[in-house]
């Protein structure tokens, strides 16, 4: 499997060389190195792009960064918003999830209050990088009251699905273990 160094090198080798790609950024764990990052891992990567329909076209370009195992979703779509978004795994395993968006759009990223790391800006358009920090996806313990409610909530809704089975509603126990969970 290859190292996080080979393939951070390797997307900047590519979308330095890609005249269409504008820029790049990492977001999530990878952002600044310090969360728990291990070999399944995967990366992150919002790409910004001249000419997005191209990249809905095919996906000839995903190959550059190796044989692609399986990907998701089976044919290019756009999201609500108007980015593509690909979920990759190679043939060695690692996972990238693309998002490629229009160059236009990078400029959203002065304030964004996410952290994101900038691996590539061609046109500057990138004022303010939103700096990384290590708590930003971590889960925040609950307060003793919201714990409680969540289990009184639990142990109210759970026999609803115990009698639902028992009456053979498969619908409602389904509905109430989505609640419960």
């Amino acid at each position: 499997m290859r190292k996080a160094q080979e393939i951070l090198d390797s997307l900047l080798k590519w979308a330095g060389d890609e005249d269409l790609v504008r820029g790049m950024i990492l977001s999530s764990a990878r952002v600044d190195g310090e969360d728990h990052v291990d070999l399944l891992s995967d990366y992150d990567v919002k790409l910004y792009v001249k000419d997005l329909a191209l990249f809905m076209g095919d996906d000839d370009w995903l190959e550059a960064f190796g044989p692609v195992m399986t990907l998701y979703p089976s044919e290019p779509q756009l999201t609500d918003i108007g980015e593509l978004f690909r979920l990759v795994i190679y043939h060695d395993g690692i996972r990238i999830d693309w998002c490629v968006a229009t160059a236009e759009s990078m400029d959203e990223l002065n304030g964004d209050p996410e952290p994101y790391r900038v691996l590539i800006d061609k046109d500057g358009l990138v004022k303010n990088p939103v700096r990384p920090y290590h708590s930003a996806y971590h889960v925040q313990k609950p307060s003793k009251a919201e714990y409680d409610e969540l289990i009184a909530d639990f142990w109210w809704d759970i026999i609803y699905v115990a009698k639902a089975l028992w009456r053979d509603e498969l619908y409602w126990a389904k509905y109430m273990n989505r609640k419960v969970h």
